[in-house]
Protein backbone atom coordinates (compact mmCIF):
# COMPACT_ATOMS: atom_id res chain seq x y z
CA UNK A 1 0.00 0.00 0.00
CA UNK A 2 2.82 2.40 0.83
CA UNK A 3 4.35 2.05 -2.63
CA UNK A 4 0.95 2.78 -4.20
CA UNK A 5 0.70 6.06 -2.27
CA UNK A 6 4.37 6.85 -2.87
CA UNK A 7 3.66 6.57 -6.59
CA UNK A 8 0.64 8.85 -6.13
CA UNK A 9 2.79 11.39 -4.30
CA UNK A 10 5.48 11.27 -6.99
CA UNK A 11 2.87 11.69 -9.70
CA UNK A 12 1.95 15.11 -8.34
CA UNK A 13 3.89 17.78 -10.16
CA UNK A 14 6.93 19.00 -8.29
CA UNK A 15 7.17 16.29 -5.63
CA UNK A 16 10.70 15.57 -4.46
CA UNK A 17 12.39 13.42 -1.86
CA UNK A 18 14.00 15.01 1.22
CA UNK A 19 16.93 12.60 1.28
CA UNK A 20 18.81 14.59 -1.35
CA UNK A 21 18.33 17.99 0.28
CA UNK A 22 21.48 19.31 1.89
CA UNK A 23 20.35 22.47 3.67
CA UNK A 24 19.08 20.78 6.83
CA UNK A 25 21.27 21.51 9.81
CA UNK A 26 23.40 24.09 7.96
CA UNK A 27 23.59 27.30 9.98
CA UNK A 28 26.87 28.95 9.00
CA UNK A 29 26.40 32.39 7.46
CA UNK A 30 22.61 32.44 7.90
CA UNK A 31 20.64 35.21 9.54
CA UNK A 32 19.05 34.55 12.95
CA UNK A 33 15.57 34.06 11.46
CA UNK A 34 16.89 31.60 8.88
CA UNK A 35 18.79 29.69 11.56
CA UNK A 36 15.61 29.35 13.61
CA UNK A 37 13.74 28.11 10.53
CA UNK A 38 16.49 25.61 9.70
CA UNK A 39 16.45 24.33 13.29
CA UNK A 40 12.67 23.84 13.16
CA UNK A 41 12.95 21.98 9.82
CA UNK A 42 15.70 19.76 11.22
CA UNK A 43 13.70 18.87 14.33
CA UNK A 44 10.57 18.05 12.35
CA UNK A 45 12.48 16.16 9.68
CA UNK A 46 14.11 13.98 12.33
CA UNK A 47 10.81 13.47 14.16
CA UNK A 48 9.01 12.39 10.99
CA UNK A 49 11.87 10.07 10.10
CA UNK A 50 11.87 8.58 13.62
CA UNK A 51 8.12 7.95 13.34
CA UNK A 52 8.72 5.97 10.14
CA UNK A 53 7.43 8.43 7.55
CA UNK A 54 8.91 8.74 4.09
CA UNK A 55 9.33 12.45 3.57
CA UNK A 56 8.74 14.37 0.40
CA UNK A 57 8.34 18.03 -0.41
CA UNK A 58 6.27 19.78 -3.09
CA UNK A 59 7.34 22.63 -5.31
CA UNK A 60 5.77 24.66 -8.07
CA UNK A 61 8.54 26.72 -9.60
CA UNK A 62 6.18 28.80 -11.73
CA UNK A 63 4.59 30.21 -8.58
CA UNK A 64 7.73 30.02 -6.41
CA UNK A 65 5.73 27.79 -4.04
CA UNK A 66 7.02 25.00 -1.81
CA UNK A 67 5.43 22.83 0.88
CA UNK A 68 8.05 21.70 3.40
CA UNK A 69 6.89 18.10 3.91
CA UNK A 70 4.43 15.78 2.20
CA UNK A 71 3.84 12.45 3.96
CA UNK A 72 1.42 9.54 3.82
CA UNK A 73 -0.59 9.10 7.04
CA UNK A 74 -3.27 6.42 7.37
CA UNK A 75 -3.60 6.14 3.60
CA UNK A 76 -3.88 9.90 3.05
CA UNK A 77 -1.41 12.32 1.53
CA UNK A 78 -0.74 15.07 4.07
CA UNK A 79 1.06 18.35 3.34
CA UNK A 80 2.93 19.87 6.30
CA UNK A 81 4.26 23.43 6.44
CA UNK A 82 6.72 24.41 9.18
CA UNK A 83 6.76 28.05 10.34
CA UNK A 84 9.31 28.87 13.03
CA UNK A 85 8.05 32.36 13.88
CA UNK A 86 4.80 34.11 14.65
CA UNK A 87 4.16 34.74 10.94
CA UNK A 88 2.08 31.76 9.87
CA UNK A 89 1.02 32.94 6.43
CA UNK A 90 1.43 29.88 4.27
CA UNK A 91 0.73 30.97 0.70
CA UNK A 92 2.31 27.80 -0.72
CA UNK A 93 0.21 25.58 1.54
CA UNK A 94 -2.98 27.37 0.46
CA UNK A 95 -2.00 26.93 -3.18
CA UNK A 96 -1.41 23.21 -2.60
CA UNK A 97 -4.82 22.98 -0.90
CA UNK A 98 -6.56 24.51 -3.91
CA UNK A 99 -4.79 22.24 -6.39
CA UNK A 100 -5.11 18.87 -4.62
CA UNK A 101 -7.84 19.30 -1.96
CA UNK A 102 -6.18 17.06 0.66
CA UNK A 103 -8.36 15.83 3.53
CA UNK A 104 -5.74 16.74 6.13
CA UNK A 105 -3.43 19.79 6.09
CA UNK A 106 -1.00 20.59 8.91
CA UNK A 107 0.84 23.79 9.77
CA UNK A 108 3.52 23.69 12.46
CA UNK A 109 4.24 27.01 14.19
CA UNK A 110 4.82 28.79 17.49
CA UNK A 111 1.07 29.24 17.81
CA UNK A 112 -1.09 26.96 19.94
CA UNK A 113 -3.30 24.12 18.69
CA UNK A 114 -6.01 25.31 16.33
CA UNK A 115 -8.03 24.80 13.17
CA UNK A 116 -8.64 27.54 10.62
CA UNK A 117 -9.54 27.51 6.91
CA UNK A 118 -9.08 23.74 6.65
CA UNK A 119 -5.64 23.76 8.27
CA UNK A 120 -4.77 22.13 11.58
CA UNK A 121 -2.16 24.13 13.50
CA UNK A 122 0.19 22.30 15.83
CA UNK A 123 2.76 23.98 18.08
CA UNK A 124 6.43 23.29 17.34
CA UNK A 125 6.74 21.03 20.40
CA UNK A 126 3.83 18.74 19.42
CA UNK A 127 5.69 16.36 17.12
CA UNK A 128 4.15 13.38 18.89
CA UNK A 129 0.74 14.19 17.33
CA UNK A 130 1.87 13.22 13.84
Amino acid sequence: MLSEYSDKIRAQRGIGNHYGKKYYGRTDGLEKKQKRQEAAYSVWRQALKTNGYQMYYWTNEGLAAEVDFVIQKEGKIVPIEVKSGENTHARSLKHYQKLYEPELVIRISEKNFGYEEGVFTLPLYAVFYI
